[in-house]
């Protein structure tokens, strides 16, 4: 089973199990659709833990872990708050934008921002957990994380 996990319906993939919390899924211990133990080849997940507070948003990376089978892989996606800080102290992004990356736009009902996390941090909680980190960048504000269940 593949699962994509995303506040964005334009993120949505084909050949997964598309999981969107704004249309009532439960994104964190994923027991809206059922999904057992170990059962998951790969997991991505894109801009969702910002949206919560930084305690859930880290039970929920251990309960998206709890759900890769060995081999599989989880992606985390989303705005590295270290790239946010340093475009500010440079002036090369102007207030509006450094406040919407760091609080979200609040153009829709669930875009409130309150939690952010570094490239590094995310490294930290997956190599915690027994993965094996195989991608880490950063592009513009934007991290990825990817590792693997051995």
């Amino acid at each position: 089973m593949k699962v994509n996990i995303t506040f964005n319906t334009k993120s949505h993939k084909s050949g997964y199990l598309n999981l969107d919390p704004t249309k009532g899924d439960d994104i964190f211990n994923l027991t809206s659709h059922q999904i057992d133990d170990a059962e998951c080849l790969e997991i991505l997940v894109e801009d969702c833990l910002e949206y919560v507070p930084h305690k859930e948003a880290v039970k929920a990376i251990k309960a998206w872990v709890s759900k890769l089978r060995h081999g599989g892989k989880i992606g985390i996606s989303l705005t590295d708050c270290n790239e946010i800080f340093k475009a500010g102290f440079n002036k090369s992004a102007s207030q509006d934008d450094l406040r919407t990356l760091l609080f979200g736009s609040h153009e829709n009902k669930w875009d409130h921002k309150v939690n952010q996390f570094t490239l590094e941090e995310v490294v930290s909680i997956l190599t915690n957990l027994n993965l094996k980190i195989t991608k880490r960048r950063i592009n513009a504000f934007k991290m990825y994380v990817e590792a693997e269940r051995e």
